[in-house]
């Protein structure tokens, strides 16, 4: 898909605060303790089954989000049938 490409005149007004990744992964546990060692805390989680299916993983001014592939397809499905690992920004 392709968006027509708006002039830098048009863009002037849009501000941003704050563009967060997304990360879709099979399984969000085994990411967790690579994050807390860098001083990251878990600030949200919401579970998918019996695992995690989402959680946001915040240090200072940085944020980043991850969701599990199975938790992308309960959402989404068109989104989770790429095979590719997508980055998504919120």
């Amino acid at each position: 898909m392709q968006f027509p490409r708006t002039p830098q005149s048009e863009r002037s007004d849009v501000k941003m605060n704050r563009l967060t990744p997304v990360l879709v992964v099979d399984s969000i546990e085994p990411v967790l303790r690579f994050w807390d060692q860098l001083g990251f805390s878990k600030t949200a989680e919401v579970p998918h089954e019996n695992v995690l299916g989402f959680v946001i993983l915040e240090r200072d001014q940085i944020q980043i989000m991850y969701q599990s592939r199975a938790s992308v397809a309960a959402d989404v499905p068109a989104l989770a049938a790429s095979a590719s690992y997508p980055t998504y920004l919120f």
